[in-house]
């Protein structure tokens, strides 16, 4: 998941966020998901003061959603 990274529907959107969660082993809330936008931040924003955010919205087509908000900070353990 990358800025400009782009999905022909929010379904196919939603669908590959999910599948992204899993295999970096973490987890998401939403903040706002509609057919046009998704808003979404780490799970353990508060626990862990994590920062990461995603933005996604649709293009002039209404139904192509593109990436447009990636905040990901590595931790090193």
């Amino acid at each position: 998941m990358k800025v400009g990274s782009t999905y022909p529907n929010m379904s196919e959107f939603k669908l590959a966020l999910c599948q992204h969660a899993i295999k970096h082993e973490f987890e998401f809330r939403t903040k706002h998901s509609s057919k046009r936008r998704f808003r979404g931040y780490c799970a353990r924003k508060m626990e862990d003061n994590c920062p990461w955010k995603i933005h996604a919205s649709t293009i002039a087509d209404q139904v192509t959603v593109v990436v447009t908000i990636v905040v990901i900070i590595a931790y090193s353990s």
